[in-house]
Formats: C-alpha cells, structure tokens, sequence
C-alpha cells in the first residue's frame, strides 16, 4: 500500500506540542475562476454550495486557515487528491487517480508534475486563524474528472495526524491555455471561440444566411458538466485513467451520444411518427437534452445529425477541448464505405432502395476537435480533427468515428487511425446512377455520372463574428485539379470497391463511357420558375431543347417525390409522362405547378422535393436522365428584446406568423439561454391560418455578461423552421458613468504613417476596393506613428482621462514583467512621448470630437503583430469603457532609429538592405563567377504573416525574446530549413526533384512563402541560394538589414579541423567514401546587421554590424540545423570559440585542402599535397546601388600568407584538433617541374582539353612519369562525381625536355553525365619512378551557359507601356525540346510564360511582350529558361524609368521638396 506520509523530520529542538489542524479550507472560487477561465460555470456561480472547477496544467489557490501557524521544521502538510468514483471506477495511485503532495516551502522549478506549494502565511484578524495559502499545481497529464481534496498535517515529534476535507469536489478540465496539455490552442481568439463561446452557429438546407441556424450550446448551466463527465464514464466506458487522453475521450464520446451502441443520449429517428418525442427540428439547443438525460438516465427523443453536433460541441467545451461544428453539403454516406454513391432506376424512372443503403444528404453536420495527436506521431496531423456521433458505421465495433485530421483526409491517407476512409468518401465519393432496365436479360448501364457533386462549401462558423467560413480546403483539394487525381488514384490502389461482376466496372469512380447520342440531341434542365415558399403553390419548369437542325421527338415521365434531408426516405407526390415534339434549334417549356394541398404531407417536412426525368429519344434507344432537389423556404421566427415589463426586468419575446393554408396543430415554442436561465417550452394547441403567435421568455439576471437565447417553433404541419438567436447583455445598473468618453472608430492614418515608417509598399497596407480588404497599420518600433481617434464627444483634457493597452496578439498570457503587455496614459503634449526604451503616447490635436495622438513603441519592443485598446473614464471614476482595435497592428525592427539594436547609418545602405526587393545572387564558380536576380518580395501579400509565423511557431521564439534581433536571427536560420523542425524550405542535393519544384527554377521567394504560410507544409526543393534568398526576405520584412553573400570555394569542414582532407587511391581517384568533407564551387549565407552587446569588445572594436547567418542544413548547432549569427569580425580575427558557430564560419573561408595519399588501412598517411590558397575566394555581394558584384573577401579574412593571416590560423588552430598524425610527408623532390590547366573560357555544348606539361629540369639525369589525367562531372557541393573520362601515360623526358599530355573531352562524352549546373572536376596524378615522389593537383570548372539577352525597344517612362525583347541562342549541338521562358518584372503583373515546343541547334528564338513601368525610378526583369536537354538559363536587366513629363518635383520658398506621388523610395 503506498504511504500517504514522507518520511518523518528528526526534530533536535522540539518547540511545538500542538497538533497542526486545519480548521477549514476557502477553495478561492472567484480568484481560480478568473485565472482558469471557469468563473462561467454554473457550479462556480451559485450563490449558496460551490463547486471548483479547474484545468489542468495550471496552477490553482486554496487557503488553510488553522489553528496555528506552520512550522516547516516540525510539521508535515499532505493534500491528497483522488478521483470521485462513477460506477465501477477502480481508484488507485498506480492509475494515477490517487494523489499525494507534500507541502512545500518554496516553489520548485517549472516541471510538468503535481505539486503543492506554501505561497504565504499571514493570520486573519477577525478569528485570529492562521492563514497558510497554498499553490496546487495539477499535472498537464491528469485525468479530467471530479477529484476530492483531504488536507492531512501530522506532527513529526509524535506522529499525531488531523485530516480535513474540502468543502467542495475539484473538476479538473482539460486546459487550452496550457503548452503542454494535448488540447493546447496557441491563439487567444480561437480559444474564446471554440471553448468559452456558449453559443455557435450550425448551417442546414443552404450555405447561405438563409441555412444559418443558432444552437445554444450551454456547456455553463445546470448539471451540464456533471452530465458530460458522466457520459464519458458510463455510456463513453472511458476509466478514469484513460480521461486524461482526448483522443480516447471524444472517441468514446462519438459513441456515447447515440444509442446505437447501448443506453446513450440521443436517439436517432429519421423517419415515421416523432410524436412520442420532440421533433429533431424543434431543438436549438443542447442544454434541455442533456438535462434530460442527466435527471432520467434514459436516451433522449430524438436525435439528427445537427442535434449530435450540438450536444457533442457542448460536452467537449464543457470539458475544455476546443470544438467546432461542421457541416459538408451534399455528403455522401455510402453503405459499404466505396467511392461511388449508387443509386438504381427502372424502366420508368423509378429508384429502387432495395438494390443499394447508398444515399447523398443535402448536408451533414459533425465536429472537429482540436488536439494533438501523438498517436500519430507526426505533426503533420495535429490540430483539427473530425469526429462524429451521428450513427452511421461501425468501427472497431461499434458505432462510432474519428477522431480523424483532416490533412490525412485531404491526402487521401484512408488506412489512418481513426475512420479516415469513411470521411474521405463522404467529400469525395462519385454518384452514380444505374438503369436495370426491364426483364430477365436487362443490362446493367450507368444512366449518369457525377464526379464533382459530392462535399461542397464544408462550412464552420467564423472565429468573432456568425458568418460563415468555408473550410472545403482543408478536406479535399480543388475538383478537377492533377493534385486532387493523384490522391484519388492513391486511394484506390488501397481501396477495393464492391462491384466485380463481368458486366460492370470493378472500380467505381473512373471515367465512364456513356453513349450520348440522345443526350447530344436534346437537353434537358430543371428549374423553379420562381422562389418556392411553404404554403403557396410549387412551381417548375422542365425545358427541352433541340440542339440539332432536325425536328426531334422526346417522350418520359417527370417523377416528384417528398424526400427528408438524407435522401434515403422519399415518398411519391406526382408522375407526370409527357411527348414533345420541338423544332430545330427550338427550346420548350413545360410548366410544373402543384397546390399546396397536392404536395401536402404530414410525414415529411415538406422542405425538400426532389425532381426525377428519365426521357428517351424517338429512334434512339439509349435514356436521358436527369435528378433535381429543390427547397422550399419557410418563414422567419422574429425576435426581439424588451426591458421592464410584468415579465420580469430583461425578457425575449419570439413570434411566427402561420404560413399555410391550413391551421396548425400541436405547436410550441421551445425556449433556450445561457446564463442560467432554464429551457422552457409553451404550446399552442392550435393556429389560425395567417394567425401570429406570440411568446415571452424571461432572462435570468444571476450571472452578468453577454448572454444567448435561442427559440424554436415546431408543429405538426410545420416541421423544418430554423430556430432565431438574440444576443444581449445584462449588466449591473448605474455602472459606468453616461458622460464616460465613448470611442467610436480611430483612422490609422495608413498613408502618413507608412510613409513616414518607409512601410507604405507592403500590400498590408494597401486597400483593395474590389475585395473589401481594409488595410492593415506596419509601423517600426522606436518611432512614433499617429491615430486619429473619434468619440462620442470632444475630449476635455480637464476631466477625461485616456489610456491605451497594448498586448502581443499571439501571446497566451500576456504580462507586463515579459514586455508582452503595456499599458501606457496618454499624456497631454506630443512631447511627452518618455524614454526611448519605454512606450509612450501624447495628444497632437483635439479637433471637435476628434482627438490625433502620437503612439511611439519602445525601440526593444517585440516585433509581430500588436492588440491594441483604448480604454476612456473620467477622472473622478474608477469604471470606464473600452474600445478594441478592430484588427492588429504590426511593430517591426526600425533600422532609421539610432536606438534600435539594428541601426543602419547610412541612408543608401538602409535603401539597398531594407527596402530594395530585389538584388542579385552569385554562382557558379570562382574562375566563372554568375550573378543571376532574386526577387525578394518581402513587400507582397502574406510575406509578412508567414515571416512571422515562421519565426514564432517554427523557430519557437516566444513573444518576450522578439524584440532581440540575435534570437530572431538565429530563428529564421533554422525556420527556414526543415530536417528537424518542419521549416519553410526541403533541401535536395540528389539531382531528383520530382514531386516539388527544381531548385533552379525558383526566381524569387514570394511564390515560396505564399506556398508554406497557405499549406505550412516545407516548400520542396531548395539548395544553398534558396535557402539564402527566402531568408534575406524574411529579414527585410521584418526590418532587420540584410544581404546575401557568396563565398567560392567554400569548405565544408564536418570535422572541425580547420582542414578539408581528401584521400586519393592509386589510381588518382578521390575516395569519398573516406572523408565527409568537401569544398563546395560556392556556398551562399546571409548577413545581417546589428550590435551585439553579448560579445563584448575587441581589439578591433564592438563585434556589431554584419553579422553571418545560414540556413543552409549542413552542421546541427545546439541541437538543431541552424548557423550563426557569427560576428564577421570576429571569424576575421579568428574567435572561433564566439557563439555562434563562428568556428564553422571560420573554417568555410579559411581551411586548407589537403590531399592524402591512402594505400590501405594497416599503412600511414602520404600527405600529397597542402593547398593554404585555394578556399574562401571570391566573397560576394550586391554592390549598394549598382548592378555590380563588391568583393568583400577582406571583411572575413586577411590577405593570404600575411603576417595577421598566419597568426590569425594559429590562434584559430589552437582551439581545434586535427584527427590524422600518424602521416609522413611527399619527397621534396623539384627536378620534374608540372603544370596543370585547363582553357578558361569553356561554353556548354563545345569540346575542350585538359593539358598537362611536364618538363625535367634536371641536365643530367632522364625521368619517366606514370600517371592519369581525370575528368569527372560532379554537383557544386563538391559531392556525388561521376567519371566522364580518364587517360592514363606513361612518358620519358630527357635531360632539359619538356613534353605535355592532352585529353580531349568531347560533348557527347559529358553531356549525359553533366549535373544541374553544368559543374566539372579535373585531376591528375602523376609519379615519377625510382622516386617516392607523387604529384597531384585538381580544380573545379563550369561550362558557360549562354545568357538570355533582355533589350528594351524604346525610352521606359513612369506608366507609360513599353515593349521588351528576350533572346537567346542554342549553344548545344543537338535541338532542344519543351523550352519554357519566364519572365517577371516590376510592371509585369504575373510571370509571362512563352513555350517553344523545339529549337534548332544554334537557333535563335526571341519573344516580345509589353510591360508598364508603374513609377520612375531603379527596376529589373527577369528572365529563366528551362528546356529538356538545357536548363537553369537566365538573365536579367536593371534599367531607370523616367517621371513623366507631368511630375515635376517643385521647390518651396522654404525649400522644401514635395515629392512625386509616382516614385518608390
């Protein structure tokens, strides 16, 4: 048995000899409430016996109030806590549903596990108690369920116990606000949406205002907790160990709710007699069901999908997981769970529901929940998750699904945990109907097939508001596209389908082949010939038209029939057969029209009547077939509010005017609301044709805040209304003052602002007219913006006081000691603004009732996207009001502010590094340097957002560390990679890109980004350019200076030894096998500007300015794929051991290659040769300003072989071990003299020669030398060579002779092995015999790929068009297949595509197309081209466009200048 008790304290000095007892135990309720989010709760509100509900993860207070103080040295203070028993629970401390704390003087530090904490003793002066309060933690992994407190304290020195009990049980709910509770929801308006919104919207009949439908969901009121705690525990058959899984929970939960599988909540009935229970139609709420079910036990009358949604969507945010609820239109429930829906015809038109269980439902209703699924493991699958307690399909016996992501769905990944593939087919599934014809020897034959009708416009409430937010993209992929085919075609091959016979198809969804002849003859369509109203007369059209110039002759039958909304339950109204005769080209209509006494049924609702035509041709025997649904609308309850009445002081009162000509029979208002107030239901025997019937419903006023009512109405003769929502406030009288200043909008001031911020081109900024976009405000940090704020009056600075809060929107907690919530006054001068590290507000103007104040955020604050509210009272007042920005705002780094960390000087640096999109990016090698243009876009639409994504979620900084540039920094260098964190970008070095996008076709990296903040899936493919590029875009967005840089020959030092060592067999080939070093033709990093106050000082100065950063994934830097920020500095002064990585840095620009020869593992080391020049070459960048390369080689190193580069390499060599010692050294040996080259200038498709000069030196002696000359294709990493050619020779030269060896490469000898970038290796090893000399020498090379040449016909002028010409020639001498030109450009609007299906060996081609420079000033075009045989072709050109003539730049007496509206600075 486990002890209750810690061992016992040995007490030297006993000073107590009474007995600790606790006398009683305050459980805080209101204090837990508000910090828990659960003050809401019925249990918590009532004014006599409480209960505590709490979550978990989270920490709760209860005070002991004793009869003296705790001694820590002498007394032992255990809480207990163990779970409440419902039916057979078994408790125990193994299951975690017994718990043991000691009570602990101090806090431990942060851990997941329970414990107790002493946080103050203090002594009530009204009793003289002893107050101990004391700090429960309850683990993020306990059991959601009722736990029961005893508080038991002992006396070490006697071992004398005293055991209290609470005074009230403890529910512990699952926590969204937790990080490390599975349900966890990082956005604060998600979780006040979909876990403390008592209320939501569910959409039925339509995807329209007209189909929205208010549910009271009432997871606050009366026994609601109670019952969903027991629902999980009886009916849900979870143990109390299990309650701690959401998963197993709502799993259980889709079981529970309907009976199907035992005595649960709902049952379900969709056709029949519903008299004997409430008419699923008349409920508008879950809190009168499960309060039923609670007081009886017994399954409730009745259920449909709708009502399972709601009453599941109430049981889980009773319990604290995030739900919402769905609906998917035109769902297909499939009886076996294929891919098609099946429906059969006969020879007249008739469906035959024996034949087939298939049905397609006008809609279905189902949640999604919100969690984590480490059963899966993988992330990819975390988040929403669809579950589903309708009964419909058994799983894992019983009935019961999901719960199931929706990403799994979308990917067609249907054997998944849990019911994927029933889901799958429910959005995705063919329909089908089949004729069976007449007679014995009928053929089987598909009448019509529908592959894009089944999950449309799948709808969920939007977060803040109750419009409606299609969420169709997340399931399934756009109809119709390559993406949503594939995933189809995967399914199948996992899926086997039901038909197999000989005379049909044994897979379903495939293209039919259905012979059309009638059908190319004639068409039919179906169509209402005006609004269907309840009560009036249907009307229908059914036209024909005759598509031929022949007169045609088309008889049938139109079949109408009641159907409920599932379509599995129909019922005949009317045949009506016709015989039509129409004329060539003619169209004729055939008018419908059924009484309300023709369609009248007391079995249906008559809401839906759908419409069958099966027609043949006169002379064809194939059938025209055709299916219609059509709804009838049905009034509107009204609803409105009235105060002050017999009725009580707050009270709703609903009323219906009869719409059918009949009187109605049996009717009821059914009443629900939040707050407490009780359901309540009043009946109407009887009502009058056009009669209106009226009902009041009282509010209750125990709880203050917003509050829902919703009301239904439903009668024997009208069954389908949707039920009306009122939402109102109730609040105390007398509260707030009526002269209180009332905030009414605020006027960003978009355009002063974003001038004066240089933020004015980021198209967040921007409105767009046509889509309704507002505009949203990006400011920098340090500097203060303007709002112009409009009130109800004008402010007077004598009794109105203003203050504005300002909090990190994506921040769960947001606290003033962590900078992610400020609140500041507004002062009275705009000087009055404070210190540049705080936040500051000050009036500008007061202009009637508008007020403009300036708002400066501190110049450390964290970057992202900022709340922010106004809060307004009089000075004499403690009460005020509140206004909220309707939207964020955005705070960036601000290079212009001399306090901010990342502060750049000069202005034209601030232009190139911040604001310019564009730059260029070298390649290709050291002897053939290629500058190629990358748009940086960090101006376009989402860039920002998924900037800030990346560096919060992905790169995990939190809301605190965000106004640190190095933190940032080094965020964006893992974000963007994805080995271990699921980034932006998926490296690939294979060669093999299928399935993404080659990295040498990306030109920029806005279509990247776009791509990963709309899917949050890595972008396939980049490599080192890439990777540079997206992240000097990211930095530029967010305000922080940035370049990139190229460094040629760059080492790739995996070791740390300061050297890159290759070993060569005898043969002369490289090893790789041996060593994963590698040089690299060039590698491209980033830099980034700003101080770095954590390095200190140098010789040389401070390390700030740029600072190197690299995303590429090559070296893990505590723990993860991410590089720097190095100072540049100190890798030039060789501070290896600096964070971060500058070791890394260090030796990619100034390791020595080194050459071994290896002649097997028992023999040493031959060292060859030592190369101390050939790495860190080149070090490029975009010049400021210019179209240019700037070398900055000299900012990472010294001059070679100087004084400080010598010393520099030792300092760094001390710091590091080199792993080969056991070598001996090359002979020194110079009487044979070698010279290895190769003709510089080499374009692709030529031959070219590799040469070798030998010569002996010596006058007397004659040498011979044996070796071989090499040639291999390999990537620009250096890695993965692939021989193209190898010549060996042997030679003699006599005394004072020279003689050279050449090897021919030919084009077709390297073209089939040439690699993306054109990139070779040439090698030769030669030895000279009767010596122990060897020589080896290597180098890298590209061939020239042609450029493609851009030409501008005319002068460019600001908005004026402007014709361009693209070039280019084939340099191959074979024709180049399936050639693609891509051109983008300012002025171009989106990328211009122009194919060339096939060019001629040395053809030239050329396209023109028109462009408009949008403003004068510096812009480039772009160009790619990418063919079969010849890819990674591009060129570009910078050119200046001229003011119009019209915009002149005017001077002031002043001198001041007004600038042109047309030109971007």
């Amino acid at each position: 048995m486990i002890s209750v008790w810690p061992k016992g304290k040995v007490v030297s000095n006993q000073t107590q000899k009474q007995l600790l007892k606790v006398e009683a135990i305050d459980m805080c309720y209101e204090q837990n409430g508000k910090a828990l989010y659960t003050d809401r709760y019925e249990i918590m509100a009532r004014p006599d016996v409480k209960q505590l509900v709490v979550r978990r993860g989270a920490p709760f207070n209860v005070q002991l109030h004793c009869n003296r103080p705790f001694n820590e040295q002498e007394d032992t203070i255990v809480l207990s806590m163990v779970v409440e028993e419902i039916g057979n629970d078994k408790i125990s401390f193994g299951g975690g549903t017994v718990v043991h704390l000691p009570l602990a003087s101090k806090l431990t530090s942060a851990t997941d596990e329970w414990s107790a904490t002493l946080l103050e003793s203090t002594t009530d002066p009204a009793t003289g108690r002893a107050i101990a309060t004391v700090q429960v933690f309850i683990s993020s992994r306990a059991s959601v369920s009722v736990w029961n407190l005893a508080v038991r304290s002992r006396l070490d020195s006697t071992n004398e116990t005293h055991q209290k009990e609470a005074p009230s049980a403890i529910y512990v709910l699952f926590n969204p606000w937790c990080k490390n509770d599975f349900v966890y929801l990082d956005d604060e308006a998600e979780r006040q949406e979909y876990v403390v919104n008592d209320s939501t919207i569910i959409w039925r009949n339509k995807p329209t205002e007209k189909g929205a439908y208010g549910w009271n969901l009432g997871q606050y009121e009366r026994d609601i907790l109670d019952c969903a705690l027991w629902i999980v525990a009886i009916p849900g058959r979870v143990s109390p160990t299990f309650r701690s899984n959401p998963v197993k929970v709502v799993r259980a939960l889709t079981a529970a709710l309907s009976t199907a599988n035992g005595p649960g909540v709902l049952l379900g009935k969709w056709s029949g007699d519903l008299s004997d229970g409430t008419n699923p139609a008349a409920w508008s709420g879950s809190v009168r069901i499960l309060q039923q079910y609670f007081a009886t036990r017994e399954p409730v009358r009745y259920g449909q999908c709708w009502v399972y949604a709601g009453v599941c969507a109430t049981v889980c945010r009773a319990l604290g997981i995030p739900c919402r609820v769905v609906t998917n239109f035109e769902s297909a429930h499939g009886g076996e769970s294929s891919l098609t829906v099946d429906f059969f015809v006969d020879f007249e038109g008739q469906t035959l529901p024996d034949f087939t269980d298939d049905s397609v439902w006008n809609y279905h209703v189902w949640n999604e929940v919100w969690m984590k699924r480490v059963d899966l493991n993988n992330p990819k699958y975390d988040g929403w998750q669809a579950i589903d307690a309708t009964p419909q399909e058994m799983s894992d016996g019983m009935y019961k699904i999901g719960p199931s992501p929706p990403s799994a769905i979308k990917d067609g990944e249907v054997l998944m945990l849990y019911d994927v593939d029933f889901v799958y087919s429910e959005i995705n599934a063919d329909k089908v109907y089949w004729s069976i014809g007449n007679g014995d020897q009928a053929e089987l034959m598909p009448l019509l097939v529908e592959t894009k009708s089944i999950g449309k416009n799948i709808s969920t409430k939007a977060i803040g508001s109750n419009l409606r937010e299609d969420i169709t993209h997340q399931y399934k992929y756009e109809e119709g596209s390559t993406k949503e085919h594939e995933v189809m075609q995967a399914v199948l091959k996992q899926t086997s389908q039901r038909f197999v016979s000989s005379a049909m198809p044994s897979q379903m969804p495939k293209a039919y082949h259905i012979d059309s002849e009638a059908g190319n003859a004639i068409e039919l369509e179906l169509k209402p010939s005006s609004e269907n109203i309840i009560g009036k007369p249907f009307r229908l059209q059914l036209l024909i038209k005759n598509v031929t110039d022949k007169p045609q002759t088309i008889s049938g039958t139109l079949i109408l029939k009641h159907s409920d909304y599932t379509g599995k339950f129909t019922k005949l109204i009317r045949n009506i057969p016709f015989n039509q005769s129409v004329g060539p080209y003619l169209e004729v209509p055939l008018m419908i029209e059924l009484s309300y006494d023709q369609y009248r049924s007391n079995e249906f609702d008559q809401c839906c009547i759908r419409a069958y035509c099966i027609a043949e041709l006169k002379g064809c025997r194939n059938k025209i077939f055709l299916v219609e649904k059509f709804s009838m609308e049905t009034p509107r309850i009204e609803m409105r509010r009235i105060s002050g009445s017999k009725h009580g002081s707050i009270f709703v009162t609903a009323e219906l005017k009869n719409p059918l000509p009949v009187p109605l029979t049996d009717g009821r208002f059914l009443f629900e609301g939040s707050r407490y107030s009780d359901p309540l239901e009043i009946r109407f025997p009887s009502v009058a044709v056009n009669e209106t019937v009226k009902a009041a419903y009282p509010v209750s006023q125990l709880h203050k805040g917003k509050a829902v009512i919703t009301v239904s109405f439903v009668a024997k003769e009208l069954k389908n209304l949707l039920p009306a929502m009122e939402y109102l406030n109730v609040r105390d009288s007398n509260t707030v003052s009526g002269d209180v200043l009332t905030v009414r909008s605020v006027d960003l001031c978009i355009e002063e602002n974003g001038k004066s911020h240089h933020t004015k081109r980021f198209s967040l900024m921007s409105r767009d007219e046509y889509s309704g976009k507002i505009p949203k405000l990006v400011v920098r940090r340090g500097q203060a913006f303007r709002l112009r704020i409009f009130c109800d009056r004008p402010y007077d600075r004598s009794r109105d006081a203003m203050s504005l809060i300002f909090t990190v929107a994506d921040e769960d907690q947001p606290t003033h000691g962590h900078a992610t919530l400020v609140g500041i006054p507004v002062n009275q001068f705009p000087t009055q603004l404070g210190d540049p590290l705080e936040w500051g507000a000050g009036i500008e103007a007061i202009h009637g009732d508008m007020m403009q104040i300036l708002v400066k955020p501190a110049a450390n604050a964290p970057i992202g996207r900022w709340k922010l509210d106004f809060d307004t009272k009089l000075l004499t007042d403690a009460f005020g009001r509140s206004y909220s920005l309707p939207q964020p705002f955005y705070v960036l780094f601000n290079p212009w502010c001399t306090d901010d960390q990342v502060y750049m000087e000069d202005k034209a640096h601030r232009h190139e590094y911040i604001l310019s999109d564009t730059t260029l990016i070298y390649r290709g090698s050291y002897n053939r340097v290629r500058p190629s243009v990358w748009k940086f876009g960090q101006f376009d639409e989402h860039v920002l957002d998924c900037a800030l994504l990346l560096i919060s979620k992905i790169g995990k900084v939190s809301a605190t560390h965000r106004g640190d540039p190095v933190r940032v920094s080094r965020a964006i260098s893992a974000a963007v990679n994805s080995p271990d964190d699921d980034g932006a970008l998926l490296g690939n070095w294979s060669g093999d890109f299928s399935g993404g996008t080659p990295p040498t076709k990306w030109v920029g990296s806005v279509e990247i980004l776009q791509q990963f903040y709309k899917k949050q899936k890595p972008v396939k493919y980049a490599q080192c350019w890439v990777f540079a590029g997206v992240v000097s875009t990211i930095a530029r967005a967010i305000g922080i200076p940035s370049r990139v840089v190229t460094n040629y020959s760059s080492a790739h030092d995996t070791q740390a030894s300061l050297t890159v060592d290759y070993f060569v067999d005898k043969r002369g080939q490289i090893m790789e096998e041996m060593s994963s070093d590698s040089i690299w033709n060039y590698h491209v990093w980033n830099e980034v500007w700003m101080l770095r106050p954590d390095l200190g000082i140098s010789s040389d100065g401070d390390y700030g300015g740029w600072q190197a950063i690299d995303a590429t994934p090559q070296e893990s830097s505590d723990g993860m794929f991410r590089c720097g920020p190095a100072s540049v500095l100190a890798v030039k002064l060789g501070e290896v051991l600096k964070p971060y990585d500058n070791n890394f840095l260090f030796a990619e620009v100034n390791a020595d290659k080194v050459f071994w020869r290896y002649t097997g593992p028992q023999h040493p080391l031959k060292l060859l040769r030592k190369d101390v020049l050939g790495i860190g070459l080149f070090i490029s960048t975009k010049a400021v300003g210019l179209w240019d390369r700037e070398d900055i080689t000299s900012s990472y190193k010294f001059a070679e072989k100087s004084e400080e580069e010598r010393a520099t390499m030792l300092k760094a060599l001390k710091q590091a071990n080199s792993y080969f010692s056991r070598f001996y050294l090359n002979e020194e040996f110079n009487e044979v003299y070698f010279n290895f080259e190769l003709r510089d200038d080499i374009k692709i498709g030529e031959s070219f020669t590799v040469i070798l000069l030998v010569k002996n030196r010596s006058s007397e002696r004659e040498h011979n030398i044996d070796g071989s000359l090499h040639v291999d294709t390999i990537l620009y990493t250096g890695k993965d060579r692939e021989s193209v050619k190898v010549q060996t020779f042997s030679i003699t030269l006599d005394p004072g002779t020279e003689q050279s060896v050449e090897m021919l490469v030919e084009f077709n000898d390297y073209y089939r092995k040439l690699r993306d970038q054109a990139a070779f290796n040439i090698s030769c090893m030669a030895t000279v015999r009767d010596t122990e000399f060897e020589f080896y020498a290597q180098d890298d090379f590209r061939v020239r790929k042609p450029d493609i040449k851009i030409h501008l016909l005319g002068t460019p002028v600001s908005q004026a068009p402007l014709e361009v010409e693209i070039t280019l020639e084939n340099p191959l001498p074979i024709p180049l297949r399936k050639g693609l030109f891509h051109v983008e450009g300012t002025g171009i609007g989106k990328p211009l595509l122009f194919n060339h299906p096939e060019i001629a060996a040395g053809e030239k081609i050329s396209n023109t197309f028109s462009m408009t420079p949008p403003y004068s000033g510096r812009m480039t075009i772009a160009a790619k081209f990418v063919s079969k045989e010849l890819d990674d072709v591009d060129g570009f050109l910078a050119f200046e466009a001229a003011p119009r003539p019209e915009d002149v730049i005017l001077e002031t007496e002043n001198n001041e200048i007004i600038a042109r509206t047309d030109v971007i600075d």
